[in-house]
């Protein structure tokens, strides 16, 4: 039978180690938790981005552009004009 000293220092070992092992287990957790949370802030980022480009102006249609007019007169850039609407016939007889 071992002495009780080497009995306790062999407790003493196994619980240094136990909590050792639970102090990186618990760090683990921490890192995968600050992974976690910079990841989803990156989607969150993403998202909030894809939001603002698609509420922009859609660039395909000339009522978008004509709001771009001023920076096509500054950049020497010829001017994009809305198309005509026709207009109504003025009526020969004005008493209609």
């Amino acid at each position: 039978m071992a002495p009780p000293a080497e009995l306790l220092h062999d407790d003493y070992t196994a619980h240094c180690l136990k909590l050792a092992v639970q102090a990186f287990h618990a760090q683990l957790a921490r890192l995968d938790a600050q992974t976690a949370a910079a990841n989803q802030a990156v989607k969150d980022e993403q998202t909030r981005l894809e939001a603002r480009a698609e509420a922009e102006h859609d660039l395909g249609t000339i009522d978008a552009l004509l709001l771009l007019q001023s920076y096509r007169n500054a950049a020497g850039i010829p001017a994009v004009l809305a198309p005509r609407r026709p207009r109504k016939p003025i009526p020969e007889d004005l008493s209609q």
